[in-house]
């Protein structure tokens, strides 16, 4: 309630280190928490105060883990107050850890295209491509769960930087109801490709989770490419798992092109030999 959240806050503004540890073992940080809004309701009235706390000897080392994310709560307060010091505090972090904190970020812009944009901007001048490949992935993530109606116009528009436009269309593809077709299609677009995005990787292992019998099917009607084959060996580690060796053997043997028939053969022995070794 609202007396209980100003006196948590009036207790962080006061003892933060102390505060945090009495609170830390109920609920925590999730966003409708009575310590989040304390902690956001501080670092809204005293952002500096708050970040330098994060980063001083009195953080509590047991607490180390949840760092990353009251940070991002903190900065979060401010991307419309004070983008200023966002972008300071962004720009004097490890790279892990300002990666992490666009990751963070992202799920409270989605919806807003200036703040996307000035995120954008912002992971632009770092110099580092894989801080927007994470922005543009975690944008577009959130934005399938909040309005799916829109991602595909988003990932088209301008507002996608060229340099991780193919990134955010693989993601797009992965999340398509229609599963691996459509992450086939996306394939289809790209034939120069050498390796599958991880979004499509992790998009075949699920599609074939929740299936039964569907894949070999939907190889089936592929015609032979270099794609195709790459799809085969994440499809045949995904088939050992669910135990359908049948369907994998099949796909390793209309594999074509050899390293790839070799890496999914190898794939597909390592975990029959785990398996085995585990009773699985």
């Amino acid at each position: 309630d609202v007396m209980s959240t100003e006196i948590l806050t009036a207790w962080l503004d006061k003892d933060p280190a102390a505060a945090l540890t009495a609170q830390a073992k109920s609920g925590w940080l999730g966003s409708r928490t009575l310590l989040a809004g304390s902690w956001q309701s501080w670092c809204g009235s005293h952002p500096e105060k708050a970040l330098a706390f994060l980063d001083s000897p009195d953080f509590p080392a047991s607490l180390a883990g949840k760092r990353d994310s009251l940070r991002a709560l903190c900065l979060g307060t401010q991307l419309r107050r004070n983008f200023e010091l966002v972008a300071d505090h962004y720009a004097g972090l490890p790279p892990d850890k300002a990666a992490e904190l666009l990751r963070n970020l992202g799920p409270g812009v989605a919806t807003d295209p200036a703040l996307r944009e000035k995120l954008s901007q912002l992971a632009d001048g770092s110099g580092r491509a894989r801080d927007q490949e994470i922005l543009q992935l975690q944008l577009v993530r959130s934005l399938q769960l909040v309005d799916p109606g829109k991602v595909k116009d988003y990932v088209d528009s301008r507002a996608v930087p060229d340099s991780v436009r193919t990134q955010a269309e693989a993601f797009v593809a992965s999340l398509q109801k229609d599963g691996l077709p459509a992450m086939f299609d996306w394939a289809t677009a790209h034939p120069d490709m050498e390796q599958l995005p991880d979004s499509i990787a992790n998009g075949i292992h699920s599609w074939i989770d929740a299936q039964k019998g569907a894949a070999s099917q939907c190889f089936s009607e592929q015609p032979a490419s270099r794609q195709r084959d790459l799809f085969s060996v994440v499809a045949v580690a995904a088939m050992a798992q669910k135990g359908e060796d049948d369907e994998a053997r099949e796909l390793i043997s209309n594999t074509a092109d050899p390293n790839l028939r070799a890496d999914a053969e190898s794939r597909f022995r390592a975990l029959k030999e785990l398996a085995k070794a585990t009773g699985r």
